[in-house]
């Protein structure tokens, strides 16, 4: 569990085919194993020695498969270190505004906690396998800023186990 967060990870299976995004809807149970394996990468991310590291961009087409198709976190390229001297900096817009938590919409300092809201909406995209939020029918900004205003969180339907 200790490799599911790292970007070498990846290098192992094929980069382009993204768990969430395979052709047709694939098996419940390998969406559920899908999410925990994503989960126990954000895990060990955000355990790392020396500093938490946060991804900051958790999204279905961030989830990538790797050889013996095991779900592996990929594309680090707006992720930070949480060091005591970079919170400061951890305040700004930074992600996917459909997968954005309140907290970093609003500006607010943030942290690991940022990544479990969007690894929450992922969770729900993949076990509904719809979009989030589609149906408010909003832009993506109309969603962050729903968001930002506790006025919206993702839907779960009553059909889910």
């Amino acid at each position: 569990a200790g490799q599911a967060g790292q970007a070498p990870a990846v290098q192992g299976g094929n980069p382009g085919q993204k768990a969430y995004k395979l052709t047709g809807p694939k098996p419940f149970p390998d969406r559920l194993r899908w999410a925990a394996e994503v989960a126990a990468g954000m895990a060990a991310l955000h355990g790392a020695p020396g500093a938490p590291l946060l991804h900051r961009d958790l999204k279905p087409s961030n989830v990538f498969l790797d050889g013996s198709g095991h779900a592996r976190v990929g594309d680090f390229g707006l992720s930070r270190r949480l060091l005591a001297s970079a919170h400061a900096e951890l305040t700004g817009e930074t992600g996917t505004y459909l997968y954005m938590a309140p907290e970093v919409m609003r500006h607010e300092v943030y942290d690991g906690k940022a990544d479990v809201w969007s690894w929450g909406v992922l969770l729900i995209e993949s076990l509904t396998l719809a979009a989030p939020y589609a149906h408010t029918f909003l832009t993506p900004v109309q969603v962050a800023v729903a968001v930002a205003d506790e006025q919206l969180s993702p839907d779960i339907p009553t059909s889910i186990p």
